[in-house]
């Protein structure tokens, strides 16, 4: 990640991946996030060290409204440079995007547009990022 809130660790990019799912509240455990400290153009990369197959990932944003805002829209890129954009909501639950199986050794959240509300605080609970190792043969 490019940026995350105030040095504190219930906002650091770790969060995002650690598997707890806490995103009704913020600030102290289990309610931990990615926040991005209001930065416009914060981006968050998952390198996976390889190859994978992937044609779906799962977003869960931090719903601690109306202290909470979201993104609109966030774009999803690959490795190979191909950039997905999709529509996203308030919703408090994992909002799932589905794609053509694609070969990737990363992936990168960008763009983030939030959403035009009072609140200048969007943040990622959860990301997942299903699919399955890339065997080659010799």
């Amino acid at each position: 990640a490019n940026v995350e809130t105030r040095n504190d660790v219930t906002f650091f990019a770790k969060n995002a991946i650690d598997g707890k799912f806490g995103n009704r509240s913020h600030g102290s455990y289990p309610f931990t996030s990615w926040g991005i400290n209001q930065q416009k153009d914060a981006t968050l990369t998952i390198d996976f060290g390889r190859s994978i197959q992937t044609d779906r990932v799962n977003l869960l944003f931090r719903g601690d409204y109306p202290h909470d805002s979201y993104w609109t829209e966030v774009s999803i890129c690959f490795s190979d440079g191909e950039t997905i954009k999709v529509a996203t909501t308030d919703t408090l639950e994992f909002q799932s995007f589905y794609f053509p199986e694609k070969m990737t050794s990363s992936v990168t959240l960008k763009n983030l547009k939030k959403a035009e509300d009072t609140s200048p605080f969007p943040a990622l609970t959860q990301i997942e990022i299903f699919g399955r190792e890339v065997i080659t043969c010799t």
